[in-house]
């Protein structure tokens, strides 16, 4: 059974730390964070699965201005199915300007979960 405080917990990770994204030449939808420390990392792993827990040095500084040039950091990253079943699970948990990059994640690829043009007048029409 899934404890709801470690959910709260993720959801203010996630929000805090954390990405979604939708990735359509690559792993699809996506969510990923990155941290100097492994241990949160490991309690997201533990709480969602995914065998994506990896460790890295960084090459250059493009991108990103706290971690340093051959600095380690961590990286747990899901794809796919599950990264929707996360966004989904911690989307009334988190701010509005959460939800919002939660939105925009899950429907940039509206066109393969919803094909049919009617589905958008549906949703404009209720």
């Amino acid at each position: 059974m899934v404890d709801t405080n470690e959910i709260r917990w993720a959801a203010g990770f996630l929000e805090a730390d954390g990405c979604f994204g939708y990735y359509p030449k690559s792993s699809g939808h996506r969510v990923q964070v990155a941290q100097l420390r492994i241990e949160p990392l490991v309690r997201l792993s533990k709480l969602f699965g995914g065998p994506s827990l990896k460790t890295t040095i960084r090459k250059t500084n493009k991108g990103s201005e706290w971690i340093k040039p051959g600095g380690i950091y961590h990286l747990w990253y899901t794809t796919g199915a599950r990264a929707r079943g996360i966004m989904m699970t911690v989307y009334g948990l988190v701010s509005k300007p959460a939800q919002e990059r939660i939105r925009k994640a899950l429907c940039e690829n509206q066109r393969a979960w919803f094909p049919s043009d009617n589905h958008k007048r549906r949703i404009k029409s209720s």
